[in-house]
């Protein structure tokens, strides 16, 4: 699958994430084939829309009362790094 292509999926992928924590599953995992950055693309596009800025869940509410600039997107992913690297210091 092409970035193009992913992108043009990356609703669905959102929709997915968004079921998904609707039903109680606290842990989304999110990868491809060829390990391409568009990861990075759909990781953060969920961590924006379906987080507040403290990490929890909100479902797209704190997403709707906020402008999104170069600095939101530079704190979500710091955010996700973050997350990652207390994942692999606990392994």
């Amino acid at each position: 699958m092409t970035d193009f292509q992913s992108m043009k999926n990356l609703s669905k992928a959102i929709d997915f994430a968004k079921r998904n924590l609707l039903a109680g599953n606290k842990i989304i995992l999110v990868c491809c084939q060829n390990g391409e950055d568009i990861i990075i693309c759909v990781s953060l596009a969920i961590v924006t829309l379906l987080f507040d800025d403290n990490g929890c869940f909100d479902c797209v509410h704190s997403f709707m009362k906020r402008d999104i600039a170069r600095l939101e997107m530079t704190k979500r992913l710091v955010y996700i790094h973050l997350q990652i690297c207390s994942k692999c210091t606990a392994i």
